[in-house]
């Protein structure tokens, strides 16, 4: 994936787990794929689902301020387990995507969302509820 999403054709020069922050922004971005949905989300291929009663448009509903959601991963030194994201079509949730795309891509995508997230919340603890609070600091 190029830096700059209108180019035809992407390339990825990056660690592969890269792409999926690159799609979703791609998708969800004006002239996207998927511009006119409420949201996207991402699936890694090797996530197990163990409950097929999640109703993902009921979570947004139920949850109006928070415009990006990810569960926590068991690994302390990463904040989020990237392995399903689910990104609302907003401002914010596309200001996100587009933070965390900026990050350096020497390191893996969770290790750069909690840097991203621990430099800017105002709340640097790792217990942070990212579905509970906004970011302010990219409104």
């Amino acid at each position: 994936l190029e830096d700059d999403h209108s180019a035809g054709e992407w390339r990825e020069p990056r660690d592969i787990r890269w792409t999926k922050i690159g799609v979703m922004l791609k998708a969800l971005e004006p002239g996207g794929w998927c511009a006119n949905c409420k949201g996207v989300a991402w699936v890694d291929a090797d996530l197990a689902v163990i409950s097929f009663g999640l109703d993902l448009a009921a979570l947004m509903a139920s949850s109006p301020q928070a415009s990006v959601w990810m569960s926590q991963d068991a690994d302390v030194r990463y904040m989020v387990n990237s392995g399903f994201i689910l990104a609302r079509n907003d401002a914010h949730g596309l200001a996100v995507l587009r933070a965390w795309w900026a990050q350096d891509h020497g390191q893996n995508e969770q290790e750069a969302f909690s840097k991203l997230w621990q430099a800017n919340s105002p709340d640097k603890s790792l217990s942070y509820q990212i579905g509970q609070k906004s970011l302010p600091w990219l409104r």
